[in-house]
């Protein structure tokens, strides 16, 4: 579990109470029962041990004040084994991702991890240079970011491949 960074805290955000998920809890993109203002957890002092470890990529960095989730539309969520970033959006704001200075900063994450963004049940996979529309999201497939040797240098493509099938080179 990772330390917040100090001078950050949730605030008036609730963003994870919408669009994470929390298995046997709650599902993406549903207001936790708990969340009745739709601003703080109504239940913070007890909450789930799944929200208490969890905090959001702004919590957790130096990215500017306009990465704030209730701000800027969106939640970035880190992972460290394998290292990716899965950006979960609001239905409300789907474009949000998409504007500047966002999209250029999460090509930038692209090159060091997979970066997915998922809006409701929809996933795009970002590679440094390309956004790949990878349809419904779906429980039997994974999401990966694959290298390609190219002769003008590296290409990055987001495939989805089933769950346990072999690995295929692009």
């Amino acid at each position: 579990m990772h330390t917040p960074v100090p001078q950050r805290s949730c605030g008036d955000c609730a963003m994870c109470c919408h669009l994470g998920e929390i298995p046997d809890f709650k599902p993406f993109n549903q207001w936790c029962i708990y969340c009745t203002s739709h601003q703080n957890c109504g239940i913070y002092p007890s909450r789930p041990q799944p929200c208490r470890d969890f905090n959001c990529h702004y919590l957790l960095s130096d990215i500017g004040e306009e990465w704030y989730p209730a701000t800027c539309g969106f939640i970035v969520s880190t992972y460290s084994n394998p290292p990716r970033l899965i950006i979960a959006v609001d239905p409300d704001k789907p474009d949000s991702w998409r504007q500047l200075p966002y999209i250029e900063q999460i090509h930038h994450w692209a090159h060091q991890g997979a970066v997915t963004v998922r809006i409701a049940d929809y996933v795009y996979g970002v590679t440094p240079n390309t956004i790949e529309d990878l349809g419904p999201d779906s429980d039997d497939t994974v999401i990966m970011i694959l290298e390609q040797e190219t002769l003008r240098g590296v290409r990055y493509v987001a495939k989805r491949r089933q769950r346990g099938a072999p690995l295929n080179p692009v």
